[in-house]
């Protein structure tokens, strides 16, 4: 009798709110499938999770079919709860990007960007062309990251001329107006105009020597507004089309991170190809990716750095016997030996090379000049000029090689730049009775920051100090006094000497290597709340009264005078000083530069 009154209720029921109300019985049912599936998933039922989710994801009639689908498709990706299985976790990902949901189709679709994408870990061939193509569908959504991807992927060279093609091919039967030599004669006549129309045709039709000069009439501006997009570009075609020397060039941009996104997989690449045609530099850097790897989870390996370093150095390249003479000193790749690091060292200079010549004398006091500069300058003591610049290379110290300038070095977070850095920037106390700060009478006592620069030195502007006999800091917690060692009031800087141990800030960068737009960070106390962190960029680089200046929108302000300003490297870049106004963006930092000719009189 209740069966037979359940059953009249359940039909009456149909009757009143028809095909609605079987709808809301699957919807209730689907709900509560995904909420098993979800509990299984996080039980560590994995199996079982997948198929529940699975069976949701083929219902169309579910409202929340697309975020079951995804999940399926993560679980092919993944192999996770079943066998991976990249084309059917793809299929799915592109299932999830049709329905209404917006924000699972922007996950779907950023996932299948990352899977084509050089930086994903799957065993599917990279296709950047078509990860673009998915990152520029989500981002039309307004989705951040996808916006930030599509303009990281569109960096590469093979992603802008695929966008671009007509400005690089030309398929159709037209006859060349010259051929190549009447470019290379224009060219020589200086007209750069008509050299490069010809070289143009030749290049869209395919010809490596005249994708070559392309390249170099986009990068210098010669018959041409310069385009580093286009020059790139050219460059890749010239590099894909056998050229050794483009394979170099385009290696070498990865590596450094210029114009492309930095990376030590393609770098590699093209190091490998113009190799194999015996270009030494090649060689080299190939070695100096494996010593020196900036990829994160690539282990360096010195042995395989040595021997790529001897490759090139039996080519003839100077750099790589300095390479092999920092090996040797320091051990790392083959068994330290001082006397055949020389002896890579002598060979370096004989070939003209000013950092093996520094290495000489840096390491065995030796003054290194060959027959002719000593013939010219007829005296061997003005062989070698210590303070010239040079590149470095010793591989035990230094993160810079025998021929690789202005290197790609990953950017720290804002944590690690604090958390390397906040020990080696100091909270000043300065005041005329060493017992005022037991009274503490905070109306006598001035307060700034300062930054140690070895284990007794530190920086910080002299208004701090101005008016004051007695200053010191707290250091673990103990307070340290110092006293002042050099001062130069119009460059508002003043060298301290501290009466116990530092914690210094071990790396620093000339001012004619930082770039308006950089990211930077200060470190200083103001309004006495110790070791403070901010961030900004370089908004500008001035000159002030004959001083070089750092303008950053990195907040400055009472107390933080005397402090650090750093890159995002952690390289101490200027002392904050000043600001100008009180919109927090006019700020001023005295560039470390002009501290060095204070340090050399204290030393």
């Amino acid at each position: 009798m209740k069966q037979i009154l359940l059953i009249g209720i359940i039909a009456w029921t149909l009757v009143i709110f028809g095909c609605q109300t079987v709808t809301g019985i699957a919807e209730y049912n689907n709900n509560t499938a995904y909420v098993e599936a979800s509990d299984l998933d996080r039980s560590g039922s994995r199996e079982e999770a997948f198929n529940k989710f699975l069976s949701i994801a083929n219902n169309d009639t579910y409202s929340g079919v697309q975020s079951a689908q995804y999940r399926v498709a993560q679980g092919y990706l993944e192999g996770d709860g079943v066998r991976q299985n990249l084309p059917l976790a793809i299929e799915w990902f592109q299932k999830a990007t049709q329905g209404q949901d917006l924000t699972w189709s922007q996950h779907a679709y950023f996932a299948l960007g990352g899977i084509y994408d050089a930086q994903n870990k799957y065993s599917v061939d990279v296709d950047l062309i078509k990860a673009h193509e998915y990152y520029s569908k989500c981002a039309t959504t307004g989705h951040k990251h996808c916006i930030s991807e599509k303009k990281r992927v569109e960096r590469y060279p093979e992603v802008y001329i695929s966008a671009n093609k007509v400005s690089f091919y030309d398929s159709s039967d037209a006859v060349a107006p010259y051929g190549m030599s009447i470019g290379y004669r224009y060219f020589k006549e200086g007209n750069h105009k008509e050299a490069f129309k010809v070289f143009l045709f030749h290049a869209m039709k395919g010809n490596v020597s005249a994708q070559e000069n392309i390249a170099v009439y986009y990068r210098t501006g010669d018959g041409v507004p310069k385009d580093e997009r286009k020059y790139i570009a050219w460059l890749y075609l010239a590099a894909k089309n056998g050229s050794d020397i483009s394979q170099f060039e385009l290696g070498s941009k990865f590596r450094l991170g210029e114009l492309v996104p930095g990376s030590d997989v393609e770098a590699m690449k093209w190091f490998t190809h113009a190799s194999s045609q015996g270009h030494a530099a090649a060689y080299n850097s190939i070695g100096i990716i494996f010593a020196h790897p900036f990829d994160s989870g690539i282990k360096p390996d010195y042995k395989k750095s040595f021997d790529f370093f001897t490759q090139a150095s039996n080519l003839g390249l100077p750099n790589a016997d300095v390479n092999l003479g920092d090996s040797y000193l320091a051990g790392l790749g083959a068994e330290k030996n001082k006397s055949i690091a020389k002896e890579y060292y002598l060979k370096a200079a004989q070939n003209g090379s000013m950092s093996a010549k520094k290495k000489l004398l840096e390491h065995f006091d030796y003054s290194y000049a060959s027959k002719t500069s000593m013939d010219k300058q007829g005296d061997s003591s003005a062989k070698f000029n210590p303070n010239d610049k040079v590149v470095e290379s010793d591989i035990e110290k230094s993160n810079t090689y025998a021929g690789e300038k202005n290197i790609r070095k990953p950017q720290k977070t804002p944590v690690q730049i604090f958390s390397d850095l906040n020990l080696s920037v100091y909270k000043i106390v300065a005041m005329n009775d060493e017992q005022l700060i037991d009274k503490k009478n905070d109306s006598q006592i001035s307060q700034g920051s300062a930054v140690a620069l070895s284990d007794r030195i530190a920086i910080t502007n002299c208004h701090v100090l101005e008016g004051m006999n007695v200053f010191g800091a707290f250091v673990n917690d103990e307070f340290v006094t110092f006293e002042l060692a050099a001062k130069d009031k119009k460059k508002d800087l003043c060298v301290i000497r501290s009466s116990s141990p530092l914690t210094f800030a071990h790396l620093t960068k000339d001012y004619s290597r930082l770039k308006v737009g950089e990211q930077v960070y200060a470190i200083g106390s103001p309004s006495g709340l110790r070791n403070t962190l901010s961030e900004g960029i370089v908004s500008g680089l001035r000159e002030i009264k004959g001083i070089q200046h750092i303008q950053t929108t990195t907040p400055i302000s009472p107390g933080s005078s005397g402090g650090g300003l750093f890159d995002a490297e952690g390289k101490l870049i200027g002392i904050t000083t000043f600001r100008i106004g009180d919109n927090g963006n006019l700020n001023f930092a005295v560039s470390l530069d002009e501290a060095f000719p204070l340090l050399e009189a204290v030393k």
